[in-house]
């Protein structure tokens, strides 16, 4: 049920000019099951989103929160979200 998930998603454009969310993935971290979604479907896309207890992306924090926040401001977030570009800084300072 997909409770602590891997996210990402695709846009048509960078933060300030973002208009749609072409696409999104989840993967389940628990399972490994996997769930793409298409334009049609970032509805579901959100209710899965939301009703995560974690959510970890990369860059998730500086791109893909603000695009939900912006495109779909009534969307619920995760008690946690994660983000894998900040923890590999963390891990590899000198990259």
């Amino acid at each position: 049920m997909f409770k602590r998930i891997i996210y990402d998603l695709e846009t048509d454009g960078l933060l300030e000019t973002v208009t749609k969310i072409h696409c999104a993935v989840a993967v389940d971290i628990d399972t490994g099951e996997a769930k793409g979604f298409r334009p049609s479907e970032i509805d579901q896309f959100l209710e899965l989103f939301s009703s995560a207890d974690e959510a970890w992306g990369h860059n998730s924090c500086k791109f893909d929160e603000p695009v939900i926040r912006k495109l779909h401001p009534c969307t619920k977030f995760p008690k946690f979200c994660g983000d894998t570009m900040v923890l590999s800084s963390l891990v590899h300072p000198d990259i």
